[in-house]
């Protein structure tokens, strides 16, 4: 039993290296990685457990995954956080945002035509609880989401059409605005100008292009048989599929840097990346930005909630010359990815 469970541990040992690696290797260079990194988290969380366990049953066993965990140590404030949140610093204008992919209203339909008036109504009571945030980004705010929201967010300056599903809803004015045509699965990303008392802050709400593997995952999950080769050729489009978007948002983020290095020096980046902390597209961002749970989240952060725990692919960055004061996760049922809101310092 030993046996069987040390060479198991050596597997996921090694998982752990190539996730480590995987920030660093384009899918281009290895479809398989990204892979990897997506599931990390879960990686990680076995490899401790072993820890766990061989400390109890055999403590020399332990040695391997205590070494491989301390090597990539810096890593974990990106998928497990203790920093705390709001630190009450001096700030020169303090904004609040909130970003949350709503799933073109979904939720709240009961079917393609008619909306669920129950849920709608619970979603008015939520948009009523946030209009005191200052910039609310949206994905996938397409027709019903996009009316309910142009319905209830009355004095917000709004900057989004029926046809593209980012979105940005500001209390400052809107210097200039636009659509910045990105390509991939999800085409457009949203950009405005923002004045804050004379400050310009350029606020991007973004959706990089989807995976499409949640129903392959459903199918995967509920057939279980690993012994039928349909099981196995579902897994590989799945692995095969992330890989080819995971290629397509560096490409896109490619486009928004060359956007957005004409613009002001004061940059918010919002919204569902769908890539999690351990990836290419992450480590491209850190690099420029501030990931604002790194900074100051708490706990596991997760915003997304399929069928791989712990999964955060919504983000907030903001300009490594702004603070980061706070961030939230924010729990609730309207759609499958939560709605994050961070506190960013602007100025001294």
């Amino acid at each position: 039993m030993h046996k069987l469970l040390f060479l198991l541990n050596a597997l996921l040992i090694t998982l752990l290296l190539l996730g480590y690696m995987s920030p660093y290797v384009s899918a281009e260079y290895g479809l398989y990685l990204p892979t990897i990194s997506l599931l990390f988290p879960v990686i990680l969380f076995t490899n401790i457990c072993f820890v766990i366990y061989w400390l109890i049953a055999k403590p020399r066993f332990a040695m391997a995954s205590i070494i491989a965990l301390l090597l990539g140590w810096k890593v974990i404030p990106r998928h497990y956080n203790i920093g705390g949140n709001s630190t009450g610093m001096e700030c020169g204008t303090e904004i609040q945002i909130l970003s949350q992919n709503l799933q073109a209203a979904k939720y709240f339909k009961r079917n393609k035509r008619e909306l669920d008036e129950s849920k709608v109504l619970e979603f008015t009571k939520w948009v009523e609880t946030i209009k005191n945030i200052d910039i609310l980004c949206f994905q996938e705010q397409r027709y019903h989401a996009n009316e309910l929201l142009s319905k209830h967010l009355i004095g917000y300056n709004k900057h989004a059409v029926d046809t593209i599903g980012t979105s940005i809803f500001s209390s400052f004015p809107m210097k200039e605005k636009g659509f910045l045509n990105i390509g991939g699965n999800t085409k457009y990303a949203a950009w405005a100008d923002l004045d804050l008392e004379g400050q310009t802050v350029r606020v991007y709400s973004v959706h990089l292009s989807s995976n499409m593997i949640s129903d392959k995952a459903k199918d995967v999950a509920q057939d279980h048989n690993l012994r039928d080769t349909k099981t196995w050729d579902r897994i590989k489009k799945m692995i095969r599929s992330y890989g080819r978007n995971s290629i397509a948002r560096k490409k896109q983020l490619a486009l928004l840097y060359e956007h957005m290095a004409s613009g002001p020096e004061y940059i918010v980046f919002a919204g569902d990346f769908n890539d999690v902390p351990q990836s290419y597209i992450y480590q491209k961002q850190i690099k420029k930005f501030k990931d604002s749970f790194k900074e100051k989240g708490s706990g596991i952060g997760s915003t997304f909630s399929g069928l791989i725990p712990g999964l955060r692919i919504d983000y907030v960055w903001a300009s490594k010359n702004m603070d980061i004061i706070d961030h939230q996760v924010l729990k609730q049922s309207f759609s499958d990815h939560f709605p994050i809101s961070a506190s960013i310092c602007v100025g001294e």
